[in-house]
């Protein structure tokens, strides 16, 4: 089966360098920071911010949600939300995503090397890495073609 590219979008901590752990604490903070100022549990921001994200496709099974167990490890700093779902929780904060990041925002997940590496693995298919920084909507229009490639 066919892996999911979004569900490895973050790695484990034991992955991370000490500047990111640092970095998705201070989400976590500044996340937990904003619900208290508005009275709000981890469920209430689920909710909130779940309407705020594109609505399930045509095709799609299973509908957009920023879970309760989700907000949990932001809070916990565990995991970063994927920029659809940072968007949708600033906009249920009533806040910019930036408000909720630290400053100078998240380190480069961009390394020294190619931009893309390309390797074949048969005749009909190949392996592709990419190191470039991106727009949002780009790299949604990317994950969005692998899913489908996934699909077939």
């Amino acid at each position: 089966m066919a892996r999911n590219a979004i569900s490895h979008y973050n790695t484990l901590n034991k992955n991370r360098s000490s500047g990111e752990l640092a970095v998705y604490a201070e989400f976590g903070r500044r996340l937990q920071a904003r619900m208290i100022a508005l009275g709000w549990n981890q469920s209430e921001l689920s909710r909130r911010a779940t309407a705020y994200l594109p609505k399930a496709a045509k095709d799609q099974i299973q509908g957009h949600s920023v879970g309760r167990d989700r907000i949990s490890s932001y809070i916990r700093g565990k995991y970063l939300p994927r920029p659809d779902a940072l968007a949708a929780i600033a906009k249920a904060l009533k806040c910019e995503p930036e408000d909720l990041l630290p400053p100078g925002g998240v380190p480069s997940v961009v390394e020294e090397g190619p931009l893309m590496e390309m390797k074949s693995l048969d005749g009909q298919r190949v392996a592709i890495r990419l190191n470039r920084v991106v727009s949002q909507q780009t790299a949604l229009a990317i994950m969005t073609l692998l899913a489908k490639e996934d699909s077939l």
